[in-house]
């Protein structure tokens, strides 16, 4: 840009840079200064001043797009209308004696897997049997609506049991309570539906 008396201020760009795509800009580390800040998130950035050349530094664009859906994680059947990418987690989990638990999930939930193992260390002393609904599945409207916020979340014997976590210590109690059928429904079932309307 000319400015009066044949000056010529050079424009900088603000570049601003997820710290886990750093690795693919090895040629511009040197460039980059020392300052880091935290972004509302709690996701690192890296902020530097540098010029235009940074940016045209090539990197791969789906590389960049599947880092980042290691950490945002959007269900698309329910979103979309159907048609997804992702896949549906809906089946038998393992088969066994006793009661059967239901797991409302979806793909790529970690705390639904940790519900999960808690259960499978339990499978042969304490024996039940375990299902996995996927509630973004498009037949699970109804699931969906209730549990979108909450899960993972347990039913035993088609009744409410429990949301967001699971002990082994509540998993022993509640399922020696489904085989001596002493168990009833606990209160405080999620339902999204309703706390929407």
């Amino acid at each position: 840009t000319m400015l009066g008396g044949g000056r010529v201020m050079r424009r900088r760009a603000l570049c601003v840079f997820p710290l886990s795509t750093l690795s693919l800009l090895p040629s511009t580390l040197s460039l980059l200064p020392s300052a880091f800040a935290s972004h509302p998130s709690a996701t690192p950035l890296a902020f530097c001043t540098s010029p235009l050349p940074l940016l045209q530094t090539p990197f791969s664009l789906s590389h960049s797009k599947h880092a980042a859906s290691r950490f945002v994680n959007i269900p698309r059947r329910m979103e979309e209308g159907g048609g997804g990418q992702e896949v549906s987690v809906t089946g038998p989990v393992y088969e066994g004696g006793g009661p059967k638990v239901t797991l409302y999930t979806k793909f790529e939930c970690t705390l639904c897997d940790k519900v999960k193992d808690v259960l499978l260390e339990l499978k042969d002393s304490h024996p039940h049997s375990l299902d996995a609904v996927d509630i973004t599945d498009a037949d699970k409207k109804v699931w969906w609506d209730r549990y979108k916020y909450d899960i993972p979340v347990l039913h035993i014997n088609g009744a409410y049991w429990t949301k967001h976590k699971l002990t082994q210590e509540e998993a022993i109690a509640g399922i020696g309570e489904a085989v001596s059928g002493e168990f009833k429904e606990r209160r405080g079932q999620p339902n999204a539906a309703a706390m929407e309307k």
